[in-house]
């Protein structure tokens, strides 16, 4: 699942885990264990790096990709912002 906030943060859920991409105000990265921290109180990134990773990895993807589905791209209706401060605006264009 994917979130987007009107800030301009994004977020992706993977069974338990949640990654917050904060906006690029903030630039701050939060990983949740929703299991056990469903009030998302504990960031966990530093112990968790590898998930983090791979889920950032997947939020990418998503966004390249136009879609969270299966199927073909599908290209993005705007070019590149400086909310995906975690990718680099060459892995964004097509």
């Amino acid at each position: 699942m994917i979130h987007h906030s009107n800030s301009g943060g994004f977020a992706i859920r993977d069974g338990k885990w949640k990654l917050v991409m904060g906006a690029r105000r903030g630039r701050k990265r939060e990983l949740y264990d929703l299991s056990s921290d469903s009030g998302e109180s504990n960031n966990v990134i530093t112990e968790h790096p590898d998930i983090a990773k791979r889920l950032e990895q997947a939020l990418s993807r998503i966004v390249v990709n136009g879609r969270s589905t299966p199927g073909e791209p599908v290209s993005n209706d705007t070019g590149y912002w400086n909310d995906l401060y975690w990718m680099d605006e060459n892995d964004y264009v097509r």
